[in-house]
């Protein structure tokens, strides 16, 4: 999915018209849709940062050269939060440690399984959450949410909020397991301490 269409779905949803309008390509810009673009696609960035520090960590594997028994975390193509697993390039799981700057495994060559904070993407990049990490409609309201606070519309803004949040919360919590009922008159044998 794209910033652009998280941010017309946001526009459309607050009845920003002449926005959608600019988006879509109808109409041209103006000083006041390019500030609200310009604004929507900051707080886009900041909901999607932090879901993904969060809530909703965004998953990537990398291959990488091993130098001196170290892969630098630069070497990696996103900003890591966690280090998931560290492969071979057979993918059998290697024995590895880390800090903040550097992984350490025995190896020459490993693909590293890691957790990343969504990067501030522009009006036509592909965000790095699918429709099955979260959908964009999801999204939209987060944004929707952040907008209104922005414009002072602290009523609107806790709807778009709640919104946000029940979505967010039916990605990120588990089915209930069903529970198990036991059957009546069922009659268990005394027990006693003895």
């Amino acid at each position: 999915m794209k910033l652009k269409d998280i941010i017309k779905l946001s526009a459309g949803l607050m009845g920003l018209e002449d926005v959608v309008s600019v988006l879509d390509g109808k109409s041209d810009e103006t000083e006041y849709t390019t500030s609200v673009i310009d604004r929507l696609t900051v707080l886009a960035n900041m909901v999607m940062n932090e879901l993904s520090s969060t809530y909703i960590p965004l998953e990537r594997t990398d291959e990488v050269k091993v130098v001196n028994k170290k892969i630098s975390m630069t070497a990696l193509q996103k900003r890591p939060i966690k280090i998931i697993n560290v492969t071979d390039v057979s993918s059998k799981d290697l024995d590895f440690t880390y800090d903040h700057a550097t992984i350490y495994v025995d190896s020459s060559n490993a693909k590293v399984t890691y957790n990343y904070v969504a990067e501030n993407y522009k009006l036509t990049d592909d965000v790095g959450f699918t429709e099955q990490n979260i959908s964009k409609v999801v999204l939209a309201y987060g944004t929707c949410a952040e907008y209104c606070l922005t414009q002072r519309r602290f009523e609107e803004a806790i709807m778009w909020h709640e919104r946000f949040i029940d979505g967010v919360k039916q990605r990120i919590e588990p089915e209930e397991a069903p529970v198990y009922i036991a059957p009546k008159n069922v009659n268990m044998p005394a027990r006693r301490w003895e």
